[in-house]
């Protein structure tokens, strides 16, 4: 079963301070998108190239918000009053077309949950859970990734500091999504 999801730059951003690009490409299940604002919100070669890379070889689908459809533009336009642009579009394309947002930003994401419902992201916190289920990594491999992540400080303000932990931190139904 397949799972189309759009990038977001935050998700963008952590992989690419891990160098670990891998994390998504290898994923069985996700088909990745990314939209043309969040590819120029990436402006660095270590994010910038990576995409561009994955563009090219196929591992990257190009979308964009219908700008002839009234309902992705004031889906475009309710998101813009909340979060900022390259977000706004993620979500907007993810939110009309029913598909997933990978994105970091945590009061994006609470945003989301509100407003569009409870498991309609993903971060890389799940993916690497994911990558550990799916035995795609080594708890060791996703540990290096995890604590190499430009996000990694926010799962340690929480107590997070190893996937276990984070693995148990979910597995608890009175934790709120990582």
């Amino acid at each position: 079963m397949e799972a189309k999801c759009v990038l977001d730059a935050s998700l963008i951003l952590s992989v690419a301070s891990a160098n670990a690009f891998q994390l998504l490409w290898t994923h069985p299940v996700y088909v990745w998108h990314i939209s043309g604002i969040v590819r120029s919100e990436l402006r660095q070669r270590t994010s910038r190239d990576p995409i561009d890379a994955a563009i090219a070889a196929g591992h990257l689908l190009l979308v964009e918000l219908d700008t002839a459809d009234p309902a992705q533009m004031r889906e475009w336009a309710t998101w813009l009053e909340r979060v900022d642009q390259g977000e706004a579009e993620a979500i907007a394309v993810a939110s009309t077309r029913g598909w997933l947002v990978a994105i970091e930003d945590r009061q994006a994401q609470r945003a989301i949950d509100a407003n569009l419902g409870q498991g309609r992201w993903v971060n890389c916190g799940s993916l690497l859970i994911d990558a550990v289920v799916d035995k795609r990594f080594s708890v060791a491999e996703a540990d290096k990734i995890f604590h190499n992540l430009d996000c990694y400080g926010s799962y340690t303000k929480v107590g997070l500091r190893t996937i276990a932990d984070l693995m148990s931190y979910l597995g608890d139904p009175s934790n709120e999504r990582g």
